[in-house]
């Protein structure tokens, strides 16, 4: 920077400070015109000690003028309260529980998260003052996505600014995507082997290593395209669509899509889609039919040989209907088949139930610009994958209240209309006929 240039931005910062006495700002100023000029010259020779000690004039300036507006000008950089508290009593004193009460993990858990997101949000020395700590940033930011507090809370408990913590937490937010993007991801051929045989032992259904829902996320919609955002339920969302294991953990996930968006719609369009040729198959062989590995997905999505949905039934008895016998034994199987699909399929909306249970941010409308939603849920359940990996504990004390629910109530998925795939139908048949020999026939508690 060029010694005018840094005379400038001294000038235009003395002039904002002394905005409310002028005799003090002329004579500033002209203070300050007058020893530049004499240093003009000198500025040639010695040009990297003359730049410095222009920065240590104008802190010092800065400081005579505060000093002279005194209590009566408006202070352009608030003081840090309860400067300490963090590093003196959460880092030192505070024991497990309280860290997962308020931080959703423990302090060993903590540290690790900070070393992996260190790269990106490492503080970088100022000449103003000292930077908040790298430990106290992802602290405000766990902090706000747990509570589902007001920025000014979070800014009050930590003695900080409501802008500082808006500010940290859409830094840690693109820090955590970028630098633990790889938490989630679709398991290989053999980790899905593993995860199907998981499945069946806990849920009786065979070849299936993931399920697939959508669940959507309070916003704050913007007036431009408002009615695209506002989902069956009338309230304004973005959808979440996302791949769970057995244990929970999200395998793939999609945002973004506003909440008028239909569930099929979104999975034709996401990266899901266009990746399913690659995705694990490792056909096996039941009741004479290769069944590949598959994904559960409810009827709003179309039947795929990678995704498995339930059947079509009607909810009134076989009997009102004059079913012959055989017609009612097939009936009887694919009422079981759909209790026993759903059975596995509530895998994903346990996992939804834990990700905002941790993360309370997401069980109300999140206070930003609609093109940050993403970027916030795709951090929370990343750092979901992360309590998971850890073992953290979860407390069932923390899912989402009933007020919660009524408040913003998940809408129903419709069923999708497409035509099914031939070898999806005879994959789901021979399910059918597998469960129906080898595990006891299941009802629907759904009766007319």
């Amino acid at each position: 920077m060029e010694d005018f240039d840094i005379f400038m931005a001294q000038a235009m910062i003395l002039l904002v400070l002394c905005r409310r006495h002028l005799v003090n700002c002329q004579k500033a100023v002209y203070h300050l015109v007058s020893r530049t000029r004499m240093k003009s010259c000198a500025a040639t020779q010695q040009r990297l000690r003359k730049k410095r000690r222009l920065i240590i004039n104008l802190l010092m300036d800065l400081q005579q003028v505060q000093r002279q507006l005194g209590n009566g000008g408006r202070r352009w950089m608030l003081p840090r309260l309860r400067k300490h508290w963090f590093e003196r009593e959460v880092m030192q004193v505070w024991e497990d529980d309280r860290w997962r009460e308020n931080f959703r993990m423990t302090k060993t858990s903590f540290l690790k998260l900070v070393d992996l997101v260190r790269y990106k949000m490492e503080p970088k020395p100022t000449a103003v003052r000292e930077p908040i700590p790298l430990e106290k940033r992802v602290a405000m930011a766990l902090y706000n996505l747990a509570s589902n507090m007001e920025y000014r809370v979070t800014a009050n408990q930590f003695g900080s600014h409501k802008t500082t913590v808006r500010k940290h937490l859409l830094g840690f937010c693109s820090a955590v995507v970028e630098c633990m993007a790889d938490y989630i991801q679709l398991p290989s051929a053999a980790e899905a082997i593993e995860i199907a045989r998981r499945w069946e032992a806990k849920w009786s259904f065979p070849q299936a290593y993931g399920a697939i829902d959508g669940t959507h996320i309070p916003i704050t919609a913007p007036s431009d395209g408002f009615r695209d955002y506002v989902n069956r339920k009338g309230w304004p969302s973005i959808q979440l669509q996302a791949v769970c294991d057995d244990r929970y953990l999200f395998r793939n996930i999609n945002c973004g899509a506003p909440g008028s968006s239909h569930d099929a719609g979104i999975l034709a369009a996401s990266p899901l889609q266009d990746h399913s040729p690659r995705l694990p198959k490792e056909p096996r062989m039941i009741e004479g039919v290769p069944v590949p590995l598959c994904l559960l997905g409810d009827p709003a999505y179309p039947l795929q040989p990678w995704l498995m949905k339930p059947y079509a039934l009607s909810l009134a008895s076989a009997q009102s209907r004059g079913l012959t016998d055989e017609q009612q034994q097939l009936e009887a199987e694919r009422e079981s088949f759909n209790v026993y699909h759903s059975a596995g399929r509530m895998a994903i909306e346990c996992a939804f139930g834990r990700l905002k249970g941790r993360w309370r941010k997401l069980q109300k409308r999140i206070e930003v610009d609609v093109d940050k939603v993403p970027l916030i849920v795709s951090t929370c359940c990343i750092l979901h994958n992360f309590c998971e990996t850890q073992s953290e504990v979860f407390h069932d004390a923390w899912l989402p209240s009933p007020d919660v629910a009524r408040q913003y109530p998940q809408p129903d998925g419709r069923a999708h209309p497409a035509l099914n795939e031939r070898t999806a139908r005879d994959a789901r048949d021979a399910v059918r006929v597998h469960l129906a020999r080898h595990c006891p026939l299941r009802q629907s508690t759904l009766r007319f």
